[in-house]
Formats: structure tokens, C-alpha cells, sequence
């Protein structure tokens, strides 16, 4: 099937007005609607009907490998392969997958199915979201790039703050295979939506494409592009190790602090995580409501300070609330606004990052680099959670805390003075 040529038009330049970009944006939230809802069901049924937690970690590490290991991989297919393709068939191959995961729920036999089906939906992202973040260049004007991304962040933050509540009321009123009847479905209508979308054929991508390469030459071709050119080396670090320290530092100590600081149960504990994706949805509103950004570099670099400055905040409020100047729903309460900040700043930081990836990488490496930069954001979590356990386990809660915020301000301040990154431009 040979994408069309769509000419720009005013159409096209106001993104409620651009039908590619809606028909787009419509398919990745099914998508991502759809990979929470599985995932509510998974850990529900599990639990419900093997009653181990064993078997559930078994379940989401299956569900993790696939980023994690053949991101690389992935994203040569998606230079290599139509794009428009890869998104439909991913969705076809995942609806699929569910309604036949869905008649062998009562067979005795079902877990290693459910393993083999949780590693393949998520294969199937693997190949899905850096053909979907590929592709938004082709069918976005350059100007609206950053807030087509905080668009697509926007909903995908609503939807991880709804995905528990639907998918608990879904459970409740059609049971865990009636969901996973409707999310296979609902897979399936997003590929047939996406059907229509038109991708403009690029020049150089179809020259790259025709030249005689090998699957091993391209990827290859991928990792010397990535770690020859400096700027995305620089801004693929910010965003890596902001990911880091962000996930390190908070991610481990909140349970612990609700838990054993403040002494709070697990309502307290569903409530305060709630506030980042709150945080994050009214960063992505701010972004599409502000004046187009011109200085990426200034923007950042302030971004990670403020960021910095909202942890240490938290780790304030921690020592004060060990000193009994601070009660402990007072000091629940700052904290919770504190990780909406975070939320907030966070997007603020990184859709612009991503709109730098999108504009500066040509078309033919898109693929490459979100596959590669996916395996590598992915991969350092679980380094990032050992080294905050070990921290942990050594000294109080607000160390950790303060710990990671001062290592995003130290890349905040190495930042400042940076040429590279003060030359960028959208």
C-alpha cells in the first residue's frame, strides 16, 4: 500500500483541523486505553483466580522484557517497513491476540498463555509507539510539534488517572473476560480508523529504503548515527537521566514514606500517586495554552531547576515532619502537591525534549533512535531502583530525595553553558 502525498494546507495547520493527526491520536489512545485495561484485568484475574503475587511479577516482567531487549530491533523495522502498516497490524495483532486469550480463561492450562500473550502485547508496543512517534513529524507542521506531543501526553496521563476506575467498573459490571472481549474489539476499531490516515511520502526515507542494506547493516547504521552526533547524545542523556534520578528517588521512597513515615494507609498511599499524572495532564493543558517556545535550551535548563527545587521541597517537609514540627496530614498534603509540581515541571521538560528528537533526527533514523532511546530509558529502571533500595536501606527517606535532587540540578547547571543545546532551535 503506497502512502499518498498530502500537500500542506491551512487544514493541516490547525491540528483539530488536521485529520491525519486525529486519526492518529484517536488510534494511540485506544492503544494505550487498551494496554491499561489488559493490564488492570491481568493482575485482577491473576490474583483472583492463582492468588500469587509470584505470578503476577512473573506476568509484568514479561511484560517489560520486550522494550527493555529488542527496542533496537524494533525500531529497524520501523525504518525499514511502512509505518502506516506496522500501526494497524500491531493493533489487529493485539485485538486478536485478547479475544483468543479471552475463550481459554477457564482452561486449566491458561497461565503460560497469558505469559505468551503479555510478552507479544508487549512486543507489539515495541514496534507500535516509535512508529507512532515517527510518524507524527510527517503529518504535523513543525510549528505545532510540541503541542501535538503534549496532546498525545495529555491524554495518555488521563487515561493511566481513569484506566484504574473504568477498568475496576468494567470488571465489576461484565467480569475480566467481558473486558477483554471489548478491549480486543476496541484494538480492532482502532486499526480500521487508522486505515484512513495518510502519511506524506518522504524522499530520502525511499531512497534509504531501496538501497541494497542488510537488517544487520541498518541497525548498525542506527547506533553510529545516534553516537556520532553530539546534540542527540547530550539531549538523549538530559532525558535519560532525568528519567534516572526522577524514577530512583521518588518511585521508591513514596510507598515507604506513606507507609512507615507518615504512617498512612493504602487509600493515602492510591491518592498521593495519583497527583504526578494529575501534575502531568495540567502540565500538557500549559503547553498547548502558552506562547510557542523559542528558547529550548533556557526552557529546560529552568524546568530541571524548578524540578530540582520541588524535590528538595519534599525532603524539607520530610525532616520537618521527623521533628514533629510538621503533622503528619500536613506534611501528606505538601507532598502530594509537590509530586503534582513534578508532574507539571516534568512535562513541561520532556515533551519539549521529545519535540527536539522529532525535529532534528531525519525521518530514515526515527525508528532507530525512539527503539534505542526506549531500550535505554527502559533498561536503567531497574538499576535506578537497586541503587535507591541500597540508599534506602542505609539512611532515612530524605536522603534519597535529596539525593536526586541535587544530581537534576547539577545536570541543570552542567546544562547552562552548554553551546550544543543553546543552539537548538524548532
Amino acid at each position: 500500500m503506497e502512502d499518498v502525498i498530502v500537500k500542506t494546507n491551512q487544514k493541516e495547520a490547525n491540528l483539530f483541523l488536521n485529520r491525519n493527526f486525529i486519526l492518529l491520536y484517536l488510534g494511540g489512545v485506544v492503544s494505550w486505553f487498551g494496554n491499561n485495561i489488559y493490564y488492570i484485568a491481568l493482575c485482577w484475574f491473576i490474583l483472583d483466580k492463582l492468588k500469587s503475587p509470584l505470578f503476577l511479577g512473573s506476568a509484568m516482567m514479561m511484560g517489560s522484557i520486550p522494550e527493555i531487549v529488542f527496542g533496537p530491533i524494533c525500531g529497524v523495522v520501523v525504518d525499514r517497513v511502512d509505518r502506516k502498516k506496522i500501526i494497524i497490524f500491531m493493533d489487529i495483532f493485539r485485538g486478536i491476540m485478547i479475544l483468543f486469550l479471552s475463550t481459554y480463561l477457564n482452561n486449566e492450562n491458561f497461565y503460560p498463555l497469558l505469559l505468551a500473550v503479555t510478552f507479544l502485547m508487549a512486543l507489539c508496543d515495541s514496534f507500535f509507539s516509535p512508529a507512532v512517534s515517527a510518524t507524527i513529524p510527517n503529518i504535523v507542521e513543525k510549528n505545532n510539534l510540541i503541542k501535538a506531543n503534549s496532546i498525545m501526553n495529555l491524554s495518555n496521563n488521563s487515561i493511566k488517572v481513569l484506566g484504574l476506575a473504568i477498568g475496576g467498573l468494567m470488571i465489576g459490571f461484565v467480569g475480566v473476560k467481558g473486558v477483554f472481549i471489548i478491549n480486543g474489539f476496541s484494538f480492532l476499531l482502532s486499526a480500521f480508523s487508522e486505515m484512513f490516515i495518510q502519511i506524506p511520502a518522504i524522499k530520502d526515507r525511499k531512497i534509504n529504503l531501496k538501497a541494497k542494506s542488510t537488517f544487520k547493516n541498518d541497525l548498525k547504521e542506527g547506533f553510529k548515527f545516534i553516537f556520532s552526533n553530539k546534540v542527540i547524545l547530550i539531549v538523549s542523556s538530559i532525558a535519560i537521566l532525568l528519567n534516572f534520578f526522577f524514577v530512583g528517588s521518588l518511585s521508591v521512597a513514596l510507598p515507604y514514606i506513606v507507609k512507615e513515615i507518615l504512617h498512612l494507609g493504602e487509600a493515602n498511599f492510591g491518592l498521593i500517586e495519583v497527583f504526578f499524572p494529575i501534575g502531568a495532564i495540567l502540565g500538557g493543558v500549559i503547553l498547548n495554552v502558552i506562547p510557542e517556545i523559542k528558547k529550548i535550551h533556557k526552557f529546560i535548563v529552568n524546568g530541571l531547576i524548578a524540578l530540582s527545587f520541588i524535590m528538595f521541597s519534599i525532603g524539607i517537609t520530610l525532616v520537618l515532619n521527623l521533628s514533629s514540627i510538621l503533622s503528619t496530614m500536613t506534611s501528606f498534603w505538601i507532598i502530594g502537591f509537590s509530586i503534582l509540581g513534578v508532574g507539571v515541571i516534568s512535562i513541561l521538560i520532556n515533551v519539549p525534549i521529545f519535540t527536539v528528537f522529532q525535529h532534528i533526527i531525519p525521518d530514515e533514523f526515527r525508528g532507530r533512535f525512539f527503539g534505542t532511546f526506549n531500550t535505554f530509558t527502559q533498561g536503567l529502571i531497574p538499576i535506578a531502583y537497586l541503587i535507591s533500595g541500597l540508599i534506602l536501606g542505609i539512611g532515612p527517606a530524605h536522603l534519597l530525595i535529596f539525593v536526586g535532587g541535587s544530581a537534576i540540578l547539577l545536570l541543570a547547571l552542567g546544562l547552562r553553558n552548554n553551546e550544543e543545546i543553546k543552539n537548538i532551535k524548532l
